[in-house]
């Protein structure tokens, strides 16, 4: 059924995506119920405070940019760009939703999905990184292999293909250093420094972090990786890295009579400890 609303739908941003020019008659309404998440999606659906402003611009306009799906062979639809369209619609209390529905194989949906998303700002690094992933399989499937994959995948998403790689390697973290990139606690070239290591020693660098607050600067991240690739990395040696050698208490001993001799005899103990400290602190005033 073709929408009541189409002449408010905005479509030029499919142009693109779908390899030609999208016309209001591809508008279709659609049932909530009927479309379904991307497989593997990997972009996050928060209920934030944007999301509560698209779900009030929903109440007010509706839908104003159509859906893009594709059927599927079950039934139903899988939502190539619009997740966070559906999740507001759901929220504002709409059953039926205005899509385009396009045949895609798997690995065009993948393309278009990615492409779709990382148009958005706010683009988190641990989302960047699974698109990426995700965008060059579909490319490699479709026979663009090697380096000429990442460069694709780079060219179409203003990235060097050496940037691509960076961003892959950070879906090889665990979820606790990969949330650490996300919330810039861990800076991204140390993220892809510590993808190197096994999930165990991954889990020993957050051992170290929870037990002194600190995780590896760049260099000490680089440093982690030869450890791993030299087969000596422990949880010590990464400890020692992070937090470095404890300093050693200086310690000096004075034999009894050699002290007292400079000392008047009815002086105690104190009273020869408070004068040695005075002219340490003399001396040190003076020296420094």
């Amino acid at each position: 059924m073709k929408s009541r609303s189409a002449s408010k739908i905005t479509l030029t941003s499919y142009d693109d995506l779908l390899g030609g020019v999208a016309t209001l008659e591809d508008v279709r309404e659609v049932a909530i119920d009927e479309l379904h998440s991307f497989t593997d999606h990997p972009f996050k659906v928060k209920d934030d405070e944007e999301m509560k402003e698209l779900v009030e611009s929903v109440k007010a306009q509706g839908i104003l940019t159509a859906l893009l799906v594709r059927p599927l062979k079950k039934g139903g639809y899988e939502i190539i760009s619009g997740h966070r369209r559906k999740h507001a619609a759901e929220l504002a209390g709409l059953k039926q939703v205005p899509v385009i529905v396009r045949e895609m194989d798997k690995d065009s949906a993948v393309q278009a999905m990615v492409d779709s998303n990382l148009q958005r700002e706010n683009i988190l690094p641990s989302e960047k990184a699974f698109a990426y992933r995700m965008k060059m399989e579909a490319v490699k499937h479709q026979g663009v292999s090697g380096a000429n994959s990442a460069k694709k995948v780079g060219k179409e998403n203003k990235d060097s293909a050496r940037q691509v790689y960076r961003y892959i390697r950070l879906t090889y973290l665990m979820n606790t250093l990969l949330k650490a990139v996300d919330e810039n606690i861990i800076k991204l070239q140390i993220g892809v420094e510590l993808s190197y290591l096994s999930i165990i020693e991954q889990e020993m660098v957050e051992e170290v972090h929870d037990s002194t607050g600190k995780y590896p600067s760049l260099e000490q991240a680089k440093q982690l990786r030869k450890h791993r690739e030299e087969k000596s990395l422990t949880k010590e040696v990464i400890r020692l890295l992070i937090i470095g050698e404890p300093k050693k208490k200086t310690s000096i001993t004075f034999k009894q009579d050699d002290i007292k001799k400079y000392f008047p005899p009815d002086y105690d103990e104190q009273k020869m400890r408070s004068i040695i400290c005075q002219l340490l602190e003399e001396w040190s005033n003076q020296n420094h």
